[in-house]
């Protein structure tokens, strides 16, 4: 079983390919991520993490259509990125974006990455003294993301995709 830990910076997951940038990172590979193709053959990952790194890709339909190429059909792809109203997400100046609720689940989404992922679950994550928010934005997502965000920011948004490479059109 292969698995992925892309930007992995200082944080080593035993077990797993700990891929980053940084020469002062612990990894096992080092390499920019964000540059196509990736590093790795077709249809040879079985598990993906990554966090706090896809924010930092500038192409994200063409980088996930290339990791789409690398992963097996049935694989799991796990992101915790930083939440659209998160301060985190603009302190930084290497991120390129937020994401919401919305990003991963609309119509651009599926197009862009011809239909290779089916998200599982997403969940939003708050600060110690915005738990109250907790049940009510990861219950009605949507009205979260449009109404309440900028007035208790999330921290994170945690994705699970599931890679599908059946053919589209039977």
């Amino acid at each position: 079983m292969k698995r992925l830990h892309l930007g992995c910076g200082r944080d080593y997951l035993q077990g797993f390919i700990n891929v980053d940038f940084c020469s002062g990172c612990k990894a096992d590979l080092y390499c920019d991520l964000s540059k196509i193709p990736l590093p790795f053959k077709d249809n040879e990952v079985d598990y993906v993490y990554a966090k706090h790194f896809l924010s930092y890709i500038p192409d994200v339909y063409k980088w996930l259509n290339d990791l789409h190429r690398v992963c097996k059909d049935g694989a799991t792809v796990k992101f915790v990125m930083p939440h659209f109203s998160s301060t985190n997400v603009w302190t930084d100046m290497g991120h390129h974006r937020g994401f919401s609720t919305s990003s991963f689940d609309c119509d651009m989404f599926r197009q862009f990455t011809n239909n290779g992922f089916n998200v599982v679950s997403q969940r939003l994550v708050f600060p110690q003294q915005r738990f109250f928010m907790r049940y009510l934005a990861n219950r009605f997502k949507g009205f979260y993301d449009h109404n309440l965000a900028y007035l208790f920011p999330a921290c994170e948004l945690i994705v699970e995709l599931k890679v599908q490479k059946q053919e589209r059109f039977k």
